[in-house]
């Protein structure tokens, strides 16, 4: 594809829908009066105190667990792998109702409280809202992903410092003191990673009654008001936050799907390790749907089993079709991701100017809070229904597929927007392993770069694109923030469905609604690993080594 082409697909798909709030930004510059210092200052301090405590939550339990992973044999940290990669993709919603669900009169969490001496009646119940149940609940959905990031950072131990420790045995300090340091700048990335997630998400902090600047950006969405202002305010904060975030990722150790030393530094005693880290999946998947069971059970007053499945059938037969569609459409996301990420990697020179460019927007657009970037591309969209008035007149496409509906464009749409940095990230880690005299000598011999996709960048990302698939059609699955601004009518996601119901409590319909989510996540991810295996058959990518004759 023509480079001109490229960018100019680029520009339109990525910068497009961001150029409203840039437009806003400098056609009416927020004016900050007196009487709305107190409100930002709250808003930031919210953002800021639900970002540390689940910073303080996160990373001291994720560091243990990673430097616990790198003692156990290879074949159980494999294993360790499979479970963790499984819970980096569950649902905030799913997380949400189930801690809802544990509060109510028959929760889990409401009879230990009642066991430890805790008020139980109905009018006095500070953990049930508020910033610090807010933090706990991203700190259950983001322990995983920390986990993994400095689990990543410890396969590239240098190789003396593997045999020291493995001349060190069982001796945890020792190891433990040689580990760290390779570990900081691993946990600043996990760090700011997780401040990110927490600063654009709306579906805990909405719940919760927490505003942050994401969540005060929907507020004013829902009541109706302009919301230009609102926004423009939110971008300071985004652009610290992208800054840090790419800041920290160019230290982040080079990622190889796929790669992992056969050492066993600390191989003794990884039996209660493996028992560790059997209870930490078994709070962190299990306890969940074990107490979304139990409210789907509490909830039936007589003649139980008849009125749960009448329960479900309903649930299923109004929602089914809604699941099965937004899982398909998820994957479609992550193949057009994927896909635009190889096109742009193929297209750019290694460590171009143009290519850390396409990084650092991609970035700060993920960056943007979820509402903020759905407000601004819903805008753009109504900017191309008007130049398509102008020159078709009505009823044209555009009009249907971006705002009248039912479509699933403009979901995707933000969804490519907002995930579009993973897969650029899961292939450019890999693409930059290409000998650089492979890729010029092509460009001396004159080769195509159709050629030069099918038979060097190609081979060499591929593992990267199929994992990035993976989690992007995971994480679109369970996204929420962005994607509810801009659907369209008789149109609505799965997981947006599930966040309108959980508004009203937790009811036998929010229960099933979100075992329903977490058995469909479970088949992606179980065909996703059936099938990347099955493509692959064991086999990691290795570096193009020429021209075939």
């Amino acid at each position: 594809m023509p480079q001109k082409l490229l960018a100019a697909i680029y520009l339109f798909v990525v910068v497009g829908p961001v150029s409203p709030l840039v437009y806003e930004c400098f056609k009416n510059p927020p004016v900050l009066e007196f009487s709305e210092w107190p409100r930002l200052f709250e808003l930031l301090l919210n953002t800021l105190g639900l970002a540390g405590l689940v910073l303080i939550l996160t990373l001291p339990l994720s560091v243990f667990l990673a430097l616990e992973w790198y003692g156990l044999p290879e074949r159980r940290r494999r294993i360790v792998e499979l479970f963790l990669g499984f819970c980096l993709f569950l649902p905030l919603p799913f997380l949400a109702s189930a801690w809802q669900s544990s509060f109510e009169k028959s929760g889990l969490m409401r009879f230990l409280m009642s066991h430890l001496g805790l008020p139980g009646n109905e009018i006095w119940q500070p953990w049930k809202r508020g910033i610090w149940i807010a933090a706990l609940i991203h700190s259950v959905h983001l322990i995983p992903w920390a986990t993994f990031i400095l689990v990543q950072s410890l396969r590239s131990v240098p190789d003396a410092m593997r045999e020291e420790i493995s001349l060190l045995g069982t001796v945890r300090n020792t190891s433990y003191r040689l580990l760290l340091p390779l570990l900081i700048p691993a946990i600043r990335f996990a760090g700011v990673w997780c401040v990110l997630q927490v600063s654009t998400e709306i579906v805990v902090t909405d719940i919760m009654v927490v505003r942050t600047f994401a969540e005060e950006v929907y507020t004013q969405a829902v009541l109706g008001v302009d919301l230009a202002q609102e926004a423009i305010r939110t971008l300071p904060w985004t652009l610290l936050i992208g800054g840090f975030f790419i800041a920290t990722a160019r230290r982040f150790p080079r990622w190889q799907p796929g790669v992992l030393r056969a050492d066993e530094p600390i191989s003794n005693g990884s039996n209660w390790k493996i028992f560790l880290f059997a209870l930490f999946f078994a709070i962190l998947l299990l306890a969940p749907v074990a107490e979304l069971i139990n409210q789907f059970y509490s909830r039936a007053e007589t003649d139980q089993s008849v009125k749960l499945s009448k329960t479900f059938s309903r649930v299923w037969q109004t929602y089914s079709l809604s699941l099965f569609s937004s899982a398909g459409y998820s994957c479609l996301t992550a193949g057009c991701c994927c896909v635009f990420a190889i096109l742009l990697l193929n297209g750019a020179e290694e460590r171009s100017r143009r290519m850390k460019l396409v990084f650092f927007i991609s970035v700060l657009c993920m960056a943007l809070p979820g509402p903020v970037l759905g407000f601004s591309a819903k805008a753009f969209f109504s900017w191309l229904c008007d130049l398509e008035e102008r020159m078709a007149g009505r009823n044209a496409p555009l009009q249907i597929l971006l705002y009248d509906g039912p479509s699933v464009l403009p979901v995707i749409w933000v969804h490519i927007i907002k995930f579009l940095p993973i897969a650029l990230a899961l292939q450019y880690s890999l693409y930059r392993a290409i000998p650089p005299a492979i890729l010029e000598t092509a460009r001396l011999e004159g080769v195509s770069r159709s050629w030069r996709l099918r038979k060097i960048t190609w081979p060499q990302v591929r593992s990267g694109f199929f994992l990035g698939i993976l989690a992007i059609s995971l994480l679109s699955f369970g996204e929420v923030s962005t994607g509810k601004i801009v659907e369209t009518p008789a149109c609505t996601p799965f997981s947006q469905e599930l966040f309108n119901q959980m508004h009203y409590g937790v009811s036998t319909t929010v229960v099933a609604l979100s075992l329903m989510q977490i058995g469909m996540l479970s088949l992606l991810y179980v065909g996703s690993l059936l099938s990347y295996r099955w493509f692959f058959a064991g086999n990691t990518s290795r570096p193009a080594s020429g021209r075939d004759e």
